[in-house]
């Protein structure tokens, strides 16, 4: 979402996407002016649906101030207003949410001001400057051994040479963290070969209560306790998230980073990609990735395709390289893509949702549904296999397959929600999460 991070009162980005956040600072020479405003309550807290406006000169600006933004994002508790060339001073008007209104008159421009009901005057408040260098956590090797203790207080390495590792910040009393931790031991498990899971606890003066709660769950992967120095390098901020969980290739490079509780399908997706990703294959999807934000397709196609070289049976690498050579109008490129991602793993959806939406685009639903019919039956398969049944018209086997795939999960939303689209035709209206069996579903 853009705010101004750095305080100069231009609009920069923070962006999360699979591959870890991203920040892009804005570095237009523009001369023009700004003003933000925090509306607070007189215990600080942000009053959400403020209408604030704002008068320089002949023109007035309004902006309503909200914390809403798009899927698993929001926006900055401030309303920011861009003046142009306009450097008289500035009146600011906000109406609370109860009706009542407060007046600030006389406020400069190229500031920020936090306003209050019931007060008279704006308080100036002051603005980030921007960190030229940011603390980094594990880069470059295994710099971090002795930051991180067992609940004894004995110094441990946290993440090995050569090995795919799974840091998993978390507390006794975070109920979000105690939902992640079964998938967590489960996947320390069966990717042990491979992959280290490491449960990282926050609070190092209470290490017994912490290897306490491992024990009574009977959780195997190894413990260990964060320091202040490594908390404060994992969260600057000295805001703690839990649970965080930390991604890091076998080279010791901090590749995925997540807040929130994740599922043991999402885990399951988060590592794979990792367990035959080459660094360097890394390393030509991050330019692949940079020559698309800059425009660049043919430059993005040729990258992805050394990261194929490289790492070649990553699904995600050949499907993301499949899609690209469609961009660039290489289509028997991306079938042979494709092809090699179904082989790779043939229980992927990746690959064969990959698989359906090209051949329906090159050849039509028929020839899709022909090629994934060969696909093995698995949950999400199925689902698939019955969309393209529906799009070539034979709702009976759509609806054959559909109970199919109920029969493996019979609680399964999607599944649920697929044979109600199928049998129900009002559902079909009020169910837009289905888009159904239109072409549009696979292009």
């Amino acid at each position: 979402m853009p705010f101004d991070m750095d305080g100069d009162g231009k609009q920069d980005l923070a962006l999360r996407t699979l591959q870890g956040l991203r920040i892009y600072k804005n570095v237009n020479q523009s001369t023009n002016h700004f003003i933000q405003i925090e509306a607070q309550d007189r215990n600080g807290q942000t009053v959400e649906g403020s209408l604030v406006t704002v008068t320089v000169g002949d023109k007035t600006r309004i902006a309503r101030l909200t914390r809403d933004g798009s899927f698993n994002s929001q926006v900055a508790p401030r309303v920011h207003f861009g003046l142009g060339q306009e450097i008289a001073p500035v009146t600011c008007t906000v109406r609370w949410p109860n009706g009542m209104e407060s007046r600030f008159a006389n406020l400069a421009v190229d500031q920020r001001y936090r306003v209050q009901p019931g007060l008279r005057t704006a308080v100036r408040v002051d603005r980030p400057k921007w960190v030229e260098s940011l603390p980094t956590f594990g880069s470059a090797g295994r710099g971090i051994s002795g930051r991180a203790l067992t609940p004894r207080g004995t110094p441990r390495t946290l993440i090995k040479e050569d090995r795919v590792t799974v840091i998993n910040l978390w507390a006794p009393w975070c109920e979000p963290c105690k939902d992640e931790m079964p998938h967590l031991d489960a996947l320390s498990k069966s990717e042990s070969s491979w992959l280290d899971v490491v449960g990282l606890g926050v609070e190092p003066n209470k290490g017994q209560a912490y290897a306490d709660y491992f024990k009574e769950n009977q959780l195997t992967y190894p413990l260990l306790m964060a320091d202040k120095q490594l908390l404060e390098t994992i969260f600057p901020d000295g805001k703690s998230r839990l649970p965080t969980t930390l991604v890091y290739n076998r080279e010791g490079r901090l590749v995925r980073r997540y807040s929130g509780s994740l599922s043991k399908v999402q885990l399951d997706a988060i590592v794979a990609p990792l367990k035959n990703f080459d660094t360097s294959a890394e390393d030509y999807v991050w330019k692949s990735e940079m020559a698309e934000q800059e425009g660049d397709q043919f430059a993005a196609y040729l990258a992805l395709k050394d990261a194929v070289k490289k790492a070649p049976k990553s699904v995600s690498i050949l499907v993301q390289a499949a899609y690209s050579a469609d961009r660039v109008g290489a289509q028997q490129d991306a079938v042979e893509l494709v092809e090699r991602a179904v082989k790779a793993r043939p229980k992927s959806i990746l690959g064969w949702r990959a698989t359906a939406r090209l051949l329906s685009k090159y050849g039509g639903a028929a020839a899709a549904q022909a090629r994934v019919e060969k696909a093995p039956n698995t949950l999400a398969i199925l689902i698939l296999k019955s969309e393209l049944a529906g799009a070539i018209k034979n709702e009976g086997l759509a609806l054959e397959l559909a109970r199919q795939a109920q029969k493996i999960e019979p609680d399964s939303p999607a599944v649920k929600r697929r044979i109600r689209w199928l049998t129900d035709p009002e559902a079909r209206k009020l169910d837009l999460r289905n888009i159904g069996d239109s072409k549009s579903l696979f292009e």
